[in-house]
C-alpha cells in the first residue's frame, strides 16, 4: 500500500489561483486555494510528480498529523512528541534540523521560545542533533542533498499544524540561469507570466524587455518538454521511509521529453548591454532540441521586424528606478502603439510594477493576479484585444 499524503504547495502570495490551475492540469484533486498556497492530497506518486513538474511551486510540505490545540509549552511538546516525525527525520545518527515557526493570535506567541522547546523534545526522541543555524542573508542555499531537514510549526489562534519539507531549498531554481541582471526575475514568477498567457510551447514568443532572459528560458523549457525538477534532488529522497527503488522505477516509467515540432522561435530584445550579455551567457548552452532563442540588442520598436507573426508577448517592463517619470510614460506609450500596430501579437501578458503603465499604454488590460517581485507590488496583466 502506498502512503497517502496531505500536501501544501506554497507559492508567492497572489498566485494561488494560477498554481491551483497548474496542479489540476498535473492531475491533482485541488481544493480551494489558501493564502500562500494550495492544499492537495494523494499517494506518493503525486508528491513526486508535483515536485518534478510544477513550475510555480516555491515550497512543498507534507502535513504531519492533524491540527491540534496547544495553549502551553507542555501541551505543544507533548503533542509534537506523538507525531510520526520519525518517518521524515533521519536518525542513527540524528541530524541538524531547521525549524520554521509562525505564530499569530496565540498564547504561544514567542516563536524563539517555541523553537527551543520543540528542538529539545526532538533531541529527546533522537530525531534531532540540534537546531541548524539560519544562513546569512547573502549566503547561497545549501545543496538539497546537504540541506538540513526542515520542520514548520504554524500556530494560529492556538491551533497548531506541523509540516515537514518535501521539496528542498530554492525550488524556483532550474539550474539553467547562471547570470542575472540588476533586477532578476524568479523562474517561478516567469512561469506564472507564461501560465497567464496560456503558453504551451507551440507558439513563437517575444519578450521586448528580456533582461537576463528568464522568461525566454522558461518558455524554451516548456517548448522542449523539460520538467523543471527533472534534474533535482528533493528533500523527500532523504526521508527514512523513502523507497528509493520505487522512486527510481517511477522515474524510469516516465515518457521522454516531447519537444514541439517544429520548435517555436523565441525572440528577446533589450537596450541594456549588460543584461543582454547575461542573457547571451544564459542561453548559450541550451540542451539539445531546445527551442531556439534569438537575442536582439535593440529597442523593442526597432526589433519588431524580427518577431514572427502570431507570436505571444510575455514581458516584464521597467518599473521606473532608472528612468524619469516622463521617460517611463513615453516608453509605455510607445509600447502601447507598437502593440496596436501589430494586432497579430496575441496573447500579450505584462508583469507591471508601475501604476502608470495601464493608462500610459492606452490599451485595455485585465488583471490576472497581484503579487510582489523583489518586494515591489506588481500586477500580472493580460491585454484584451
Amino acid at each position: 500500500m502506498s502512503t497517502r499524503y496531505r500536501l501544501f504547495a506554497g507559492v508567492a502570495p497572489g498566485l494561488e489561483t494560477l498554481l491551483a490551475d497548474e496542479l489540476a492540469a498535473i492531475g491533482a484533486d485541488v481544493g480551494k486555494p489558501r493564502d500562500g498556497g494550495v492544499e492537495i492530497a494523494g499517494e506518493r506518486e503525486l508528491l513526486w510528480q508535483v515536485a518534478r513538474d510544477s513550475r510555480l511551486v516555491e515550497t512543498l510540505r507534507v502535513r504531519v498529523g492533524q491540527p491540534f490545540v496547544a495553549q502551553s509549552f507542555e501541551e505543544l511538546t507533548d503533542r509534537v512528541a506523538r507525531l510520526a516525525l520519525a518517518a521524515f527525520l533521519p536518525r542513527d545518527p540524528p541530524e541538524l534540523v531547521t525549524l520554521r515557526i509562525e505564530s499569530r493570535k496565540s498564547r504561544l506567541y514567542h516563536e524563539r521560545a517555541v523553537a527551543e522547546r520543540v528542538i529539545a523534545r526532538l533531541r529527546e526522541r533522537g530525531l534531532a542533533a540540534e537546531e541548524a543555524d539560519a544562513p546569512g542573508p547573502n549566503a547561497p542555499p545549501p545543496r538539497p542533498e546537504h540541506a538540513p531537514p526542515t520542520v514548520w510549526l504554524r500556530i494560529v489562534s492556538d491551533r497548531v499544524q506541523v509540516s515537514v519539507d518535501a521539496g528542498g531549498p530554492a525550488l524556483f531554481k532550474r539550474g539553467y540561469r547562471r547570470y542575472v541582471g540588476e533586477a532578476p526575475l524568479r523562474e517561478t514568477l516567469a512561469a506564472a507570466c507564461l501560465r497567464a498567457a496560456d503558453y504551451d510551447g507551440s507558439q513563437p514568443l517575444w519578450d521586448p524587455f528580456c533582461g537576463a532572459a528568464t522568461i525566454l528560458l522558461e518558455a524554451s523549457a516548456i517548448a522542449s518538454g523539460l520538467a523543471p525538477g527533472a534534474g533535482r534532488v528533493f528533500a523527500f529522497e532523504r526521508w527514512p521511509t523513502h523507497d528509493a527503488q520505487a522512486y527510481a522505477a517511477w522515474r524510469e516509467s516516465l515518457p521522454p521529453p516531447q519537444a514541439k515540432a517544429p520548435p517555436p522561435l523565441l525572440v528577446g530584445s533589450d537596450v541594456d548591454r549588460r543584461v543582454l550579455a547575461a542573457a547571451r551567457k544564459n542561453t548559450g548552452d541550451l540542451p539539445g532540441g531546445s527551442a531556439p532563442i534569438t537575442l536582439v540588442g535593440r529597442d523593442f520598436a526597432a526589433a519588431l521586424d524580427t518577431v514572427p507573426r502570431g507570436a505571444a508577448v510575455v514581458t516584464n517592463p521597467p518599473y521606473g528606478h532608472r528612468l524619469s517619470d516622463a521617460g517611463l510614460k513615453q516608453l509605455f506609450q510607445r509600447f502601447g502603439k507598437t502593440l496596436q500596430r501589430r494586432t497579430d501579437l496575441d496573447p500579450v501578458v505584462v508583469l507591471s510594477g508601475n501604476p502608470t503603465f495601464v493608462q500610459a499604454s492606452g490599451l485595455r488590460w485585465r488583471q490576472v493576479a497581484r503579487t510582489r517581485n523583489r518586494g515591489i507590488g506588481v500586477s500580472l496583466l493580460r491585454l484584451e484585444r
